[in-house]
């Protein structure tokens, strides 16, 4: 049963991990997911027997599996299928790569950030190898290339974030004053349940 439950939770991994963009600096907490994996094992072993405990148990791992969301997975998709195996859903979430949810031009220029990122830490390795650069100064140039686009990636997904954000407020300040409008008899309700339908749906 892992073995076929493995074999289809890495299918729906891999197709996830296909419609967005992969980190190139994921979190260190993902591997809380290997605490969660082993007590849920011990609690498997403990329980047997006891149908009504593990379900419990399965709907409060489901329910707790809030790290899912900070790798860019669906917290849905993964809080049902910890609910069917709790034990592989683990072990798979430990090891996944962090998604960014981005499309467009936002995706293609953090796809090109991450590529100029690949190209100088190529080179930083070439110098490793080659005996120029050894020990904490290989490290010290490492951690301070990682740091900046670390930087860059943020203040990029920083910027993204705020726009959406502006648009939230500029629209519903735009309906609020059409409302204000509609009350004062400026608008008609026509007016208004057009003007409205056509800035909800420039949005969407």
């Amino acid at each position: 049963v892992w073995l076929v439950l493995g074999i289809i939770y890495y299918l729906i991994s891999r197709f996830e991990t296909s419609l967005h963009l992969k980190d190139r600096f994921p979190q260190e907490g993902q591997k809380f997911f290997y605490v969660a994996f082993l007590f849920s094992i011990v609690l498997h072993i403990g329980l047997a027997g006891y149908g009504i405990a593990i379900l419990i148990i399965k709907i409060l791992f489901a329910f707790a599996s809030s790290d899912v969301k900070n790798l860019g997975r669906s917290r849905l998709l993964w809080m049902i299928l910890i609910f069917i195996e709790p034990n592989v859903a683990f072990l798979f979430l430990a090891n996944v790569p962090k998604l960014i949810r981005v499309k467009g031009e936002d995706k293609a220029a953090l796809e090109s950030m991450f590529a100029e990122y690949d190209n100088k830490l190529d080179n930083l390795e070439s110098l490793r190898l080659s005996g120029v650069l050894e020990g904490m100064e290989y490290r010290n140039k490492r951690e301070a290339l990682d740091n900046l686009y670390m930087s860059k990636r943020d203040e990029f997904l920083g910027e993204k974030d705020q726009e959406i954000n502006n648009n939230i407020v500029d629209t519903s300040t735009i309906i609020s004053q059409l409302e204000k409008a509609y009350e004062d008899g400026i608008l008609t309700q026509e007016e208004f349940e057009s003007k409205k339908k056509e800035i909800l749906g420039d949005e969407d």
